[in-house]
């Protein structure tokens, strides 16, 4: 049994920087699977309580601690007993950040072979019901991911791939496009190593690959609160995180869709993974009733918190 470390999520910025926010796993050890640094979200001024519940997942969720932030407490071995006692297994899985690191340029992030054998095992358990909950394209989610048993559910909730067929969960209007293009693209031009996605619910500037991270972050920033006024009025949705700034469609998200899934049946363990400001709507939606686990720094409403993809991956290969 790998052993997995508890500690509190940090709630304030020199908590999130502290070298024990920072410290994670940092590979995988000789002989197995290396610790799991993961975090519980809870404030220091929660109060121990013990309410009735019926099972270790509600136990495990519904504790709370009253130990310092930082102060590190038992292994998670809760979790995993939660999830091998489990008969019906629910898993929200984001992609990008979170089962797989970054990459320069977006087309570059293809699963890794012990990514996907680890997805494989975890969806091939027939107790186990998987779902890649994704801001990728229909396209690059089948590219990757198709050939496993797994729920694919791209572009924040707008499409989900149901039976094999993929089925929009909104109407798509993309009438917004051109006037949202005439602001991002200028922004693009000025601005060496950086690009301009389209997808079908939505426009995305990405400036990880920028040649000054700097210079494009502020840029970032400027472009944000420059499309602040007309997304809104539009009722479109906006988000700035993860070196992208991206503008799509209302009506969808994470959080909806993991919701809907998780009503459409009767699970005793339920798990969601992710690394940015989208996955939000996924945590505060299930946070009552899943492990929450953010991956990386930042404030989150996340339940628990894992230092980075490959940690994430350690502890699902644990449950696995």
């Amino acid at each position: 049994m790998v052993k997995l470390d508890l500690r509190k999520t940090p709630s304030s910025p020199d908590q999130i920087n502290s070298p024990a926010c920072l410290a994670g796993t940092a590979g995988r050890a000789a002989n197995g699977f290396s610790s799991i640094d993961v975090s519980s979200n809870t404030s220091p001024s929660d109060k121990t309580f013990s309410p009735k519940v019926n099972s270790p997942l509600e136990r495990t969720i519904l504790r709370k601690s009253s130990k310092a932030v930082n102060e590190q407490s038992d292994d998670l071995k809760p979790i995993l007993d939660a999830y091998h006692l489990a008969k019906k297994r629910l898993l929200f899985l984001d992609y990008d950040g979170t089962i797989v690191p970054f990459a320069p340029k977006p087309d570059q992030a293809k699963p890794a072979a012990e990514t996907l054998s680890v997805i494989g095992k975890l969806s091939k358990d027939k107790l186990n019901t998987v779902i890649i909950i994704s801001g990728r394209d229909k396209r690059e989610l089948d590219d990757w991911l198709g050939h496993l048993p797994v729920h694919l559910i791209a572009e924040h909730g707008t499409f989900e791939k149901r039976a094999g067929v993929w089925q929009p969960t909104v109407n798509i209007d993309e009438s917004w496009k051109e006037q949202i293009r005439q602001i991002m693209q200028p922004f693009v031009q000025k601005t060496p190593g950086t690009l301009l996605e389209e997808k079908k619910s939505g426009l995305v500037f990405h400036y990880r690959n920028a040649f000054s991270r700097v210079n494009a972050a502020k840029i970032a920033d400027e472009l944000y609160r420059k499309l602040k006024p007309t997304v809104e009025k539009q009722g479109l949705h906006i988000s700035h995180s993860s070196m992208v700034v991206e503008v799509r469609c209302g009506g969808a998200d994470k959080g909806q869709a993991a919701q809907d899934l998780l009503a459409s049946g009767n699970y005793d363990f339920v798990l969601c993974a992710g690394d940015s400001q989208t996955d939000e709507d996924m945590f505060n939606e299930l946070k009552s009733k899943a492990f929450c686990i953010k991956v990386g720094v930042g404030k989150t409403a996340a339940n628990y918190r894992v230092s980075s993809p490959e940690a994430l991956l350690n502890f699902l290969e644990a449950c696995a």
